[in-house]
């Protein structure tokens, strides 16, 4: 997620040209919007010409796909969930070799070395896992092709070949047709035959009988970071910030799949709405405890693609994957970092989609100090030097936060409002005007962090 220097973060509504800045804003995190050629033109996935405006059915249908999102919880409590229920199943990591473990009649296995593991279950994932790591060496006369220096050619002689096999190649499915009492004297059968040196690892867990069971055998430079180690990671550098989604943990497979994000609604996406805006952006992360993938975590945003915003495209730029081995201890601080590179772009568009006008101006301190509404906060930030804005002055800021406007909602995004205004009415050059709009524009990051 590393970016360079980002664009000017304020917003030409007045303008077909903010589809593009959108898209260089996003660009500087690795987030291209999908398009597509139509002859000489550069289209989006549904047709038509970036910034070209939008039919009236868009603004409820991205109203729709906003309700929709309201409905989803706050991130933190999804990863909250995953956190408990992972710590439920009390895992336990065994490490051993074929020569540690007896099968037992019932269909599972023991290790007597290991106290808590006399009689273990197996789980159908953990058997098919547990059935890839037996291994036989076969010793074999095989013919090799050989360049013969007399011949001048090659030759194919027979030579003595050692090497390792599966003890049960593709055999999950056969085994398990089985009787039982067939199945564990086929196993005990192959498994006399194995390499019983062959170190590796049984996950385990407590099932909701009581019993541990295996429900994953991995290589022993496996190294562990669990869904609930990873859930409380995502949780501290994610909680607070208002970011809605979905945590989906899947205990058959130990998948976790995080979808975080914020989502544009009908009044916040601006009277130029237009094919090629964004309507969503957050976070993507996925793992698995069980051997099968690495740890992802990717930043993706969502773009209305038609005129009636029912052609959605859907982007996952490069973020950070880290496989299962070596030292794991940074892994949280990585997520933090590639996060807070991600979030000095999105936290632009979650205060213009809406997190500034949920947050009351009395709920947070502000460079240290509590306010009772817009016109108090004006005050202050003006004394502390936080809010200087050239030909501005602080009346005209505080008289539009009294006005019958949105300057007057009591909420953050009002502070911004009050300055917009009042750069309209005491300013008459267009080009001081638009500089005021820029300093009140590099507010909106400033006071996001302060609406977590």
């Amino acid at each position: 997620m590393e970016s360079n220097s980002i664009p000017d973060d304020s917003y030409d509504v007045s303008s077909d040209k903010h589809v593009a800045h959108d898209d260089a804003l996003l660009a500087t995190i690795g987030l291209v919007r999908p398009s597509r050629n139509r002859g000489s033109l550069i289209v989006t996935e549904g047709g038509y010409q970036p910034g070209r405006r939008v039919a009236d059915a868009a603004y409820q249908n991205v109203q729709t796909k906003r309700v929709e999102w309201e409905a989803l919880p706050l991130v933190e409590e999804g990863l909250d969930d995953v956190i408990a229920g992972v710590a439920d199943e009390d895992r336990l990591d065994v490490p051993c070799t074929l020569a540690d473990i007896v099968l037992a009649h019932d269909g599972g296995l023991s290790i007597p070395t290991f106290e808590e593991c006399e009689a273990l279950g197996f789980e159908i994932e953990g058997f098919k896992a547990f059935l890839k790591r037996a291994f036989i060496t076969k010793h074999e006369t095989l013919p090799v092709r050989t360049y013969d220096e007399d011949l001048r050619e090659y030759v194919m002689l027979e030579q003595d070949t050692t090497y390792r096999d599966a003890a049960f190649p593709d055999a999950a499915t056969f085994l398990l047709s089985l009787p039982l009492g067939e199945r564990v004297s086929c196993m005990e059968q192959v498994l006399r035959r194995a390499d019983k040196d062959q170190p590796f690892v049984l996950r385990t867990r407590v099932n909701a009988n009581g019993r541990r069971t295996v429900y994953a055998a991995v290589s022993e430079v496996y190294a562990q970071h669990d869904a609930d180690a990873l859930a409380l990671s995502m949780r501290d550098a994610l909680g607070g910030r208002g970011l809605r989604g979905e945590v989906r943990y899947n205990a058959s497979t130990t998948d976790i799949l995080l979808d975080a994000s914020f989502h544009a609604s009908a009044d916040t996406v601006g009277s130029n709405f237009a094919a090629g805006d964004a309507i969503q952006v957050g976070f993507r992360g996925r793992s698995n405890d069980a051997g099968h993938g690495s740890i992802r975590f990717d930043p993706f945003g969502r773009w209305n693609a038609c005129l009636n915003c029912l052609i959605i495209s859907d982007a996952t730029g490069e973020g950070f994957r880290i496989i299962h081995k070596g030292d794991m201890a940074g892994l949280a601080a990585d997520i933090e970092a590639g996060i807070e590179s991600a979030w000095k772009v999105f936290e632009v568009f979650g205060a213009r989609w809406g997190v500034l006008r949920e947050k009351p101006v009395s709920s947070v301190k502000l460079h240290g100090q509590l306010y009772a509404d817009v016109f108090d906060a004006l005050a202050g930030l003006h004394e502390d030097k936080v809010i200087r804005i050239p030909g501005v002055s602080l009346k005209a800021m505080q008289r539009a936060a009294t006005s019958d406007t949105a300057a007057n909602s009591g909420s953050l995004a009002g502070i911004v409002d009050a300055i917009t205004q009042a750069a309209w009415k005491e300013l008459c050059e267009d080009i001081a005007r638009d500089k005021a709009e820029r300093l009140a524009g590099a507010l909106v990051p400033v006071l996001a962090r302060y609406a977590e």
